[in-house]
């Protein structure tokens, strides 16, 4: 499968504006907690608990797998305003459509308060391709980040009803960014990328404490990753750059921790009415710099915040 169209980001703003880090986060892992509005962190009663909270895999038994898939569909529209010689003008991105696969497993070990699990899922995603044409390709024409995560875990019933869990995740992420050197692609071709792969790691914890019959409480933390991009730029700025130019280069971008809170109630055995508080450090992500390990060609600078 080609993962590359599974989980990207649209990186729009190279040279000139901050990133603002919204918009990527993909938060539906399971069609059953995307169907309760994502609020699962107090029942957590099938696999893709090992992402919405880990330690209710504790009330799992023997071998159990879940798979699934998000589709996503993109459609901004861009228009035109007065004053620009393509006034009125609409834009669409050129592809809409996106999926993430989602695979969870968990094995509860017989006769023990141990149950193990392990995930494989997109956590951030989206995709971005601009026309040439839009007025604003020196800021970005198109972006994407494959992002995939491996995530084992361990949970353990302290007692019945009450359970931790650990987990380790392994992320790899690819990132590529193109914007224009110049509002025209043609007669005289210019332009600005950036590639680059990472790999990185963090934690995620779990709690469930199941109260009684009618209430559980659930919470979950999954730390920040810090996420190093290293690769290179690619310039071409014709007249003063008529031969494609490639620099060694690296990016940072730190990736928000997130904590949930939730409180479950089940006033019979038919209706369980769930609430969870969601949190997300995007402060975390702000502004960084594409660093070229060679001073490239005039006038691109070396050091480009972003």
């Amino acid at each position: 499968m080609d993962f590359r169209r599974i989980a990207a980001i649209p990186l729009l703003a190279v040279l000139v504006e901050p990133l603002m880090a919204n918009g990527f986060r993909l938060v539906s892992q399971d069609t059953f907690a995307a169907a309760r509005g994502e609020a699962f962190a107090a029942t957590a009663d099938n696999p893709s608990a090992i992402h919405y909270n880990p330690a209710g895999i504790s009330q799992l038994d023997g071998h159990q797998i879940r798979m699934g898939a998000y589709a996503l569909y993109f459609d901004p529209t861009f228009t035109a305003p007065a004053g620009r010689a393509n006034a009125g003008e609409t834009y669409e991105i050129e592809e809409k459509d996106a999926l993430a696969p989602q695979l969870y497993y968990t094995y509860a070990i017989p006769e023990t308060p141990v149950t193990f699990g392990l995930g494989v899922y997109a956590p951030y995603g989206a995709a971005v391709a601009w026309p040439q044409d839009t007025g604003f390709r020196t800021v970005a024409i198109d972006g994407e980040l494959t992002y995939l995560r491996i995530n084992p875990v361990l949970s353990l019933e302290i007692r019945p009803g009450l359970s931790l869990a650990i987990g380790a995740m392994y992320d790899d992420a690819s990132l590529s960014s193109n914007q224009g050197l110049r509002r025209a692609a043609r007669p005289l071709l210019n332009y600005f990328k950036f590639d680059g792969d990472s790999v990185g790691t963090g934690y995620n914890l779990g709690l469930l404490w199941q109260i009684n019959d009618q209430w559980s409480l659930g919470a979950t933390y999954r730390s920040g990753t810090r996420m190093s991009f290293e690769g290179e730029t690619t310039i071409l700025n014709v007249p003063t750059i008529n031969r494609v130019t490639e620099i060694p280069a690296e990016m940072d971008l730190d990736f928000p921790y997130t904590a949930v809170l939730g409180v479950s109630y089940r006033p019979t055995e038919r209706w369980n009415i769930e609430f969870n508080a969601d949190y997300s450090n995007w402060s975390s992500i702000s502004d960084t710099t594409i660093r070229q390990f060679e001073k490239p060609p005039f006038p691109v600078r070396q050091d480009i915040p972003v």
